[in-house]
């Protein structure tokens, strides 16, 4: 979701990702364009986790161009999203923060290697250097390169929440989720997991499946707008 959002704001920045020839080409905003993912417990069901993405700036010429995108959101509808969010200006804190880089494609394979390798690896560092609760992440990836660089603020953690609930308390209201709840975000009283199936194949046995081979614990979270 997040890389659709910042596409998003790359055409409002006037930003074209094309190559000699006029074809697509990867997009390059590392460093540029940036997402703060808020909610990485795994306490929030998937699609119902917060994140902001946008670009760190002073250059009041680029925040004219996306401030000014406001008034056409206004005219747009859910099916529109991404294009019918509107920006909004905050400043964040210049805090020491844990980092890492690694290789993406931005397909599901990489999305699986940052929810479970990449965030816990952050996470127990954010620990171990005295850290409690939800840890606050942002990313800036480039696909040209292929890579994403990660940092977890080491401080100021509220900061970066925008004014937003802290994830504690938002996740009050999804106290009672499963974890296959959490894992697809789908109310499982309506939808049992058992009586679906690809080809035969219970999802159940899928997910175990993929558990197994990454060594996934029973925490997980998805991604959705502020």
């Amino acid at each position: 979701a997040s890389s659709g959002t910042q596409r998003a704001i790359e055409a409002d920045l006037g930003i074209e990702n094309t190559d000699k020839m006029g074809w697509d080409a990867p997009s390059d905003s590392a460093d540029l364009l940036f997402s703060v993912f808020l909610d990485n417990d795994g306490s929030i069901p998937g699609g119902m986790t917060r994140y902001a993405s946008g670009m760190i700036t002073e250059d009041k010429e680029k925040k004219r161009m996306l401030l000014d995108t406001n008034s056409k959101a206004e005219e747009m509808t859910a099916k529109d999203y991404p294009k019918n969010v509107k920006y909004d200006v905050a400043i964040l804190p210049k805090v020491n923060a844990a980092t890492v880089l690694h290789p993406t494609t931005g397909g599901v394979w990489s999305a699986l290697l940052q929810q479970y390798k990449i965030f816990p690896a952050l996470k127990k560092y954010y620990e171990e250097l005295g850290g409690s609760g939800s840890f606050v992440m942002i990313s800036t990836c480039s696909e040209k390169q292929g890579m994403c660089m990660y940092y977890v603020p080491l401080s100021e953690k509220e900061a970066f929440y925008i004014g937003n609930e802290l994830t504690e308390e938002y996740a009050v209201q999804y106290a009672g989720a499963s974890f296959m709840e959490k894992f697809l975000g789908l109310d499982f009283n309506d939808s049992p997991l058992p009586s679906f199936g690809i080809g035969g194949t219970k999802l159940s046995n899928v997910f175990k499946g993929i558990k197994k081979l990454l060594g996934i614990s029973s925490k997980t979270s998805g991604k959705e707008e502020l």
